[in-house]
């Protein structure tokens, strides 16, 4: 879906950008007293540009729109142009590149692959056309196909980019998305479990390991969803999310729901602040919980990362320190 959005999007600029590049190539043309008969192209482009917007609001989910569009253009509009603006010594291969750049952004499958022919195939009628009957296409004076070379090449580089931008654009902010929802627990807004292992796998190769991993387990959090229901369950994770994140996020330290009900914390500092931490994490959660239901506790097992050379055997090593802990408390 957000890849159907992107290239609607991309085709409503495509539209709007015939439109504007329409009306100032005609006004140009006009200002340069170049021959009224080269702006009949430009008029059709924009009358086209602006039908085809008007559709496209009213039908957005139609996916057959920009095909039917861009056929029309490379089977009808091209020829015309390519004669309006004199044949094989006019731009034709400007216009030729702007619509594979077109084509290759707002179309995909079977449909891109029959533009792309349509594309090719007028191309080379055109030219034996130009070559075999010279006499039905017009010739201009060298002072107009001057002018306008010089306006209409440099417009069309400027609309390229402004398309390949437009695209790029959106591409990457669909990815930006793409990795956020990736990398974030939807529920807490922490890391979650690769998001945090990413970044983890990262730290253990660099120099700077003087730190801590805690994984954090709250001890019979079933019974919240037995007896309170998966809504109050759903509020209690993201009110712990909520005490760690304050006490534990900031520029050096990384919080995670690793999944379920156990959290990990990253902790670059002392070990005594670590244990003030902890407590005050603990005093806090138990207040709140103590409220909905007193059997509730959390465990948290640590790891110095020093002694550690991969994730695995940071977890392993918190999550035997935890379980003595958990163990601890039955006896």
């Amino acid at each position: 879906m957000l890849n159907f959005d992107i290239k609607q999007r991309l085709f409503r600029h495509v539209l709007y950008i015939g439109m504007a590049l329409s009306l100032f190539t005609i006004l140009i043309n006009y200002l340069t007293k170049l021959p009224p008969e080269i702006n009949i192209k430009w008029l059709i482009l924009f009358v086209l540009s602006s039908l085809l917007l008007l559709l496209n609001r009213r039908f957005p989910s139609n996916r057959y729109i920009p095909f039917i569009a861009l056929l029309i253009t490379i089977l009808l509009y091209m020829p015309y142009a390519f004669i309006n603006s004199g044949g094989g010594k006019g731009d034709f291969i400007a216009f030729a590149f702007f619509a594979l750049i077109i084509i290759s952004y707002i179309m995909d499958g079977i449909y891109q692959k029959i533009l792309f022919a349509a594309l090719i195939v007028v191309f080379i009628v055109l030219h034996i056309l130009d070559y075999v009957y010279p006499e039905l296409i017009p010739v201009y004076d060298p002072v107009s196909r001057f002018y306008d070379r010089l306006i209409q090449v440099p417009v069309l580089i400027f609309t390229s980019y402004m398309i390949i931008r437009t695209f790029t654009d959106a591409y990457n902010e669909t990815n930006n998305r793409l990795y956020y929802y990736a990398s974030y627990d939807m529920l807490t807004g922490l890391l979650n479990r690769w998001g945090f292992s990413e970044l983890l796998s990262k730290g253990l190769k660099s120099s700077y390991r003087d730190g801590y991993l805690l994984l954090i387990d709250i001890d019979n959090f079933k019974l919240i969803n037995d007896r309170r229901g998966h809504k109050t369950g759903d509020e209690v994770l993201r009110r712990f999310g909520e005490i760690l994140n304050g006490y534990f996020n900031d520029n050096k330290n990384l919080v995670c729901r690793w999944g379920g009900d156990e959290f990990v914390v990253l902790f670059f500092d002392g070990e005594e602040r670590l244990d003030n931490l902890i407590g005050r994490v603990t005093g806090d959660f138990l207040d709140y919980i103590n409220k909905i239901e007193p059997l509730v506790d959390i465990s948290i097992g640590s790891a110095f990362l020093k002694d550690c050379l991969t994730v695995e055997d940071v977890l392993v090593m918190a999550d035997q320190f935890m379980y003595k802990q958990k163990n601890a408390k039955r006896h």
